[in-house]
């Protein structure tokens, strides 16, 4: 059903992705939950640098993020930045909390990540007699933003057919999406077609600082589009720079990573969609080449056993003969060439 859309990014060009501060200080607070934590802090004495994420970090070591081991998250932190800001703007609830239109109260994940910031403070200010942090993020407010990336990215891989659409929702981990299908129903993106418009709800608030926006076109429909720079939105807009410039996400033969290009094969910004590409990173490619080298000389000795000669052996591997013989005598050898 995806293919009955057309997905338009603006501008219709790539925007490049700014730099975020990176290099916090950052302690870890409430291990124990006793409030709610652990919280990540990032204290006012840190000094933090600014630098642009790498290449491509939504896809790869987004997606290998343990957000219920804190240890990790806070080096995530320290690496690649602040995910998102004091008042969760790039969210924007108003944009996709269907409850802005009717009575009550915002989603239970919201309102939990906001009174788990406002437990942390009433709690360091009681500890400290003042409030000492720059910036608080709970676990749980972490473990939000990162859901959403990966839930996001699991939409753009259903609209270029790499997964079902039940596969988005048995692998669906972002709260807001899932409370607001308990809660809605047929409001939430319960059709193939309501993940995509979820996409683009989730995309315009994270974009907004940039300028950017993703179109989607139905038929005759008309088209729908829609600072601080923060982590997150850095890594909404590595996504929608793919999506603009129609990347196809390749999935890593040895290590299952998905990717565009392949790490230290290719320069920045150079869109690799000619040719075959296996392999997320040269490292990967060479170990899948030594395995592949391994395994032949294990054959030529399993069929040296069961009789075949070293003329046998080269024809039917497709070898050389004095590389059989090599093998065979465990003469020493080069290291096979690179894929």
């Amino acid at each position: 059903m995806a293919e009955q859309f057309r997905i338009t990014t603006w501008p219709p060009f790539k925007v490049g992705v700014p730099e975020v501060q990176v290099g916090w200080d950052i302690e870890i607070e409430d291990r124990a939950g006793e409030v709610g934590g652990p919280f990540l802090i990032f204290p006012h004495w840190s000094m933090p640098h600014w630098a642009a994420p790498p290449d491509e970090l939504y896809l790869r070591e987004l997606q290998a993020l343990n957000v219920r081991d804190v240890d990790l998250v806070a080096d995530f932190c320290r690496r690649y930045g602040r995910f998102g800001t004091y008042d969760f703007s790039e969210i924007e609830l108003d944009d996709i909390d269907p409850r802005s239109k009717w009575p009550g109260q915002p989603l239970p994940c919201l309102q939990r990540v906001r009174a788990l910031r406002e437990a942390y403070e009433v709690w360091e200010e009681a500890r400290y007699g003042s409030w000492t942090s720059v910036y608080v993020d709970s676990l749980e407010a972490i473990a939000l933003y990162v859901g959403l990336v990966r839930d996001m990215t699991r939409v753009w891989r259903f609209h270029q057919g790499q997964l079902s659409y039940e596969d988005v929702l048995d692998q669906m981990e972002n709260q807001l999406w899932i409370e607001t299908k308990e809660v809605f129903g047929d409001i939430a993106p319960m059709d193939p077609s309501g993940l995509l418009y979820e996409l683009r709800n989730q995309l315009s608030p994270a974009l907004r600082s940039y300028h950017v926006g993703m179109e989607i076109e139905e038929e005759s429909e008309p088209r729908v589009h829609g600072p601080s720079h923060t982590l997150y939105s850095a890594l909404c807009l590595q996504l929608v720079n793919h999506m603009t410039e129609g990347a196809k996400y390749r999935e890593c033969l040895r290590c299952g990573g998905i990717f565009v290009r392949q790490k230290g094969r290719s320069e920045y910004g150079q869109n690799r969609t000619a040719g075959r590409v296996d392999y997320c990173s040269k490292e990967c490619a060479n170990a899948a080449m030594q395995s592949r080298y391994r395994d032949k000389k294990r054959k030529v000795r399993r069929l040296q056993a069961e009789g075949l000669t070293p003329s046998q052996i080269a024809t039917r591997l497709g070898e050389d003969l004095e590389t059989v013989e090599r093998w065979l005598t465990g003469r020493a050898d080069g290291k096979p060439g690179q894929p």
